[in-house]
């Protein structure tokens, strides 16, 4: 499956913005934080492990959780800043496993596999 973040994203943000204007949500900010969690969860289900699905999805969690961490003031700004970039360091180590397909080679293999279309 091809890149599955931007549609994601306008299915999710659309969605809280029409739960925001039916009143389900007031707070604006606290309800994209969620959206970025959703989001995370998402992308691996979604497009599958791939090398970028395995950093982008739990980014997104990290930010998404890091920031209604940061507003329900559990953590601090000093950080969530040094934290997150461990995260992504460690995220890219993982990426980089053998184990982890890259999403190119995926999607030739598919192509591959494909029947031609009928003339």
């Amino acid at each position: 499956m091809r890149n599955t973040t931007f549609p994601l994203m306008l299915v999710v943000f659309g969605a809280a913005w029409l739960a925001h204007e039916a009143g389900w949500f007031s707070d604006w900010v606290s309800l994209i934080a969620v959206a970025l969690i959703i989001i995370g969860a998402a992308i691996p289900v979604t497009e599958g492990i791939n090398r970028s699905s395995v950093v982008a999805g739990p980014m997104l969690i990290y930010c998404g959780a890091a920031w209604l961490l940061y507003l329900h003031e559990r953590i601090s700004e000093r950080v969530v800043w040094p934290l997150g970039i461990i995260v992504w360091g460690l995220l890219l180590l993982v990426s980089r496993l053998p184990q982890i397909p890259d999403a190119r080679r995926r999607d030739r293999a598919d192509a591959l596999r494909r029947p031609p279309p009928p003339l």
